[in-house]
């Protein structure tokens, strides 16, 4: 009985701050937020919820013009496709990732993603 009045609270709650405009829940996150989502649950082996997480904080970076970022989120990307055997996306976001990280002249960051994509190639 207690179990079910919290669950009926907590969909009261829900609605309430549905109608305070409060239910955008994801503009609530900031970038540490989606790159630390996804690496946790990259290192737990959730490729396909490491790759949801990171996508939202490249959306998020690109909304603020974040380069820096998005070349991260980007070369994530790329790595988590590479181990769902996805090899042709993988390559498609290093690829992109690169571009960036040559734009801004960010030398270190274009040397491992030079290396993500040579490890691409040799799957």
């Amino acid at each position: 009985m207690r179990i079910r009045f919290m669950r009926m609270v907590s969909v009261m709650l829900i609605g309430i701050a549905m109608g305070l405009g409060l239910s955008d829940i994801a503009q609530a996150k900031d970038l540490k937020d989606y790159y630390e989502e996804g690496m946790r649950t990259y290192n737990a082996a959730q490729y396909q919820e490491a790759i949801n997480a990171w996508e939202g904080g490249l959306n998020l970076a690109t909304n603020q013009n974040n380069e820096q970022v998005q070349g991260i989120f980007l070369g994530n990307l790329g790595v988590a496709y590479k181990e769902l055997g996805q090899y042709q996306k993988a390559l498609t976001y290093h690829q992109k990732a690169l571009a960036i990280k040559r734009k801004i002249g960010e030398v270190k960051g274009e040397g491992s993603i030079l290396g993500n994509i040579g490890a691409v190639y040799q799957q």
